[in-house]
């Protein structure tokens, strides 16, 4: 297994600009990509569903996330953008409880397939 010392990776992480506005990657090929790859992934999975908004309905904001993942060897493995809702704009009583984001934890997940197992269910 391969070991990349502190400041190795610290290194690498500062000769790597990370924008924080969308107007710092808009000519950048590669933060595009990284957008088009997580547009793509959110449609290829059914995130969401463009609707229209009735007025009487709050809306979040939202920003890109930007990121880069490093190799075990130190090297630049790819640049992530992350699409987020801006939750810390919520307000209770007006959009707080409205929003839902489920995430389960392992121990959901192996539980559930465990009873998929013993009753001889098809997971797709």
């Amino acid at each position: 297994m391969t070991h990349i010392s502190n400041t190795a990776l610290s290194t690498t992480l500062n000769s790597i600009d990370i924008p924080t506005s969308y107007s710092q990657v808009a000519k950048e090929s590669c933060w595009q990509q990284a957008m088009q790859e997580e547009l793509s992934a959110i449609d290829a999975n059914h995130t969401w569903y463009v609707v229209d908004c009735p007025s009487c309905v709050t809306t979040l904001g939202y920003r890109w996330v930007y990121y880069v993942k490093i190799k075990a060897d130190d090297s630049l493995d790819k640049h992530k953008a992350c699409l987020v809702a801006l939750g810390n704009h919520q307000q209770y009583k007006v959009n707080y409880e409205e929003t839902f984001a489920p995430v389960p934890k392992m121990t959901t997940i192996q539980t559930l397939l465990a009873i998929a197992a013993s009753q001889h269910w098809c997971l797709h």
